[in-house]
């Protein structure tokens, strides 16, 4: 029987709806879950369970495990095979996720999943050494290439790794400075190369990032034809995160923050960096309600990366008719696909299908998003 390293990162993604870039300080996040939350009703283990009930071929491997929030409570109510390698308290942190991958991959794991962001796995990748990785994303921040697109595609890749059918391959593991991230500025950083397990398309590309004249040329040219024939009176615009809608913003002649999400009324930003609480507020305000967004660079998700706050609750409000998508036409190239990981089945069905993505002024693709 395989063995598998199975770690979550209890507090992973809980800043994205505060619209705080991360989750990177321990210690708020800790009294956030306990106080507010309740620890077993996290994204992290919402999503570690509809990794786990997706999974066909788990009777055919043993998960080695941490205690409590660290993968005992996303197991322990599945009919599964697990053991658990490293004790924790309530309060846990890195040293504990590097301790139990260590622990496990030395007591023979050959393949480490973990649930988290770019944070856990950097963590994971310091102790993993030539083990493969692959993470369930639940982060804030999930630049890194070691990623499945969802956990219903986490669960595939693993299913196809235990029938070997599953290619291991090299990606890279990124992380941004997480203060920067804060500020407004992304600064990403190539932390590691890391062995991972690919299946057809399941597994999401590292995040890419483009320079270039002709790029802010059609950030512009599109910023005006928005601004031009998109921009109605009395109407909510939720602005996502990016360069792209920037420019756009710059176009209305407005400041935007350019990693969060911004609301726009009547010629001006109302609510700048906006959490999920600020965006339900105003969309009971307003009886028509926009949202632009551009997709993430290579990776292509236009909503469950990097704008948490525009959450299930969030979405359930507006209608797939109400997305306004922009993205320059070489992202759109080096893009394979563009997908949608809302954290919720059906919502990614409503997002999903074919869409308009504005690329210039008067230039338009239609494209399936998945």
């Amino acid at each position: 029987m395989k063995k598998l390293v199975f770690i979550v990162n209890p507090i992973a993604g809980l800043g994205g709806p505060l619209a705080l870039k991360g989750s990177d300080n321990i210690e708020l996040m800790f009294k956030l879950l306990f106080s507010e939350i309740g620890p077993e009703n996290s994204r992290a283990q919402k999503r570690a369970k509809q990794f786990i009930s997706n999974l066909t071929e788990k009777d055919k491997v043993e998960f080695l495990t941490a205690s409590n929030l660290m993968g005992e409570v996303s197991l322990k109510d599945f009919n599964i095979k697990y053991r658990i390698i490293h004790q924790v308290n309530d309060t846990t942190g890195p040293e504990d996720t590097r301790a139990a991958t260590s622990k496990a991959i030395r007591e023979g794991a050959e393949l480490v999943v973990f649930v988290g962001g770019d944070g856990t796995a950097r963590d994971v990748a310091t102790v993993s050494g030539y083990v493969p990785i692959l993470g369930v994303p639940a982060g804030v921040k999930i630049f890194s290439g070691v990623f499945a697109a969802t956990p219903r595609a986490a669960a595939e890749i693993v299913d196809a790794w235990i029938r070997g059918e599953a290619e291991i391959v090299e990606e890279e593991v990124l992380d941004v400075d997480e203060e920067a991230y804060r500020k407004n500025k992304l600064t990403i950083r190539l932390y590691s190369v890391a062995k991972t397990v690919k299946y057809k398309q399941m597994l999401q590309s590292s995040k890419g990032v483009f320079h270039g004249p002709q790029e802010e040329e059609e950030k512009k040219a599109i910023a005006e034809y928005v601004a031009e024939e998109e921009i109605e009176p009395n109407t909510l615009y939720i602005l996502g995160p990016g360069s792209t809608v920037a420019a756009l913003a710059k176009a209305l002649g407005v400041e935007k923050t350019l990693l969060g999400v911004d609301l726009f009324v009547n010629g001006e930003v109302v609510v700048k960096d906006a959490a999920e609480r600020d965006i339900l507020s105003y969309i009971e305000k307003y009886d028509r309600v926009k949202l632009v967004l551009s997709p993430v660079g290579r990776q292509g998700f236009i909503l469950g990366r990097g704008n948490l706050q525009i959450s299930p609750k969030v979405l359930r409000k507006i209608s797939k008719d109400d997305l306004i998508v922009v993205a320059t036409k070489r992202k759109l190239r080096e893009t394979p696909l563009l997908r949608v990981d809302t954290g919720d089945e059906e919502l990614d069905k409503k997002f999903a299908g074919y869409i308009r993505v504005i690329t210039g002024y008067r230039e338009e693709r239609i494209v399936r998003v998945e």
